[in-house]
């Protein structure tokens, strides 16, 4: 009896112990996905921040960049030279280009 009683413990410890296994495995993946989704997410977002950006532009034209240097770099922090060539990239590369552009910039 103590024999049986001895196997059943450790069969339940084996099992527990690889459920324990599976759904640590099962929960890692999910995490890899939901960040995966995440990033997609993140790099759709930018996407149309970008656009945004750009249709402000086309609207407002240079009173747009005006305002983001005398308003919106200074107050981030970001250098005349930055924001200028940041400007330089809004006023002449195509959509496609620019959204290229900002997400680069925003990773880094």
């Amino acid at each position: 009896m103590l024999l049986v009683s001895s196997s059943l413990v450790t069969y339940q410890g084996f099992v527990s112990t690889f459920q324990a296994k599976v759904l640590l495995t099962l929960a890692m993946h999910k995490l890899v996905w939901c960040t995966i989704v995440r990033i997609i997410a993140d790099q759709k977002v930018l996407a149309e921040i970008a656009a945004l950006q750009k249709s402000i532009y086309h609207m407002k034209g240079d009173a747009f960049c005006a305002d983001l240097e005398t308003n919106l770099f200074p107050s981030l922090g970001i250098s005349p030279a930055a924001g200028q060539a940041y400007i330089q990239a809004l006023q002449h590369m195509d959509l496609k280009q620019f959204k290229k552009y900002f997400m680069v910039l925003y990773s880094a």
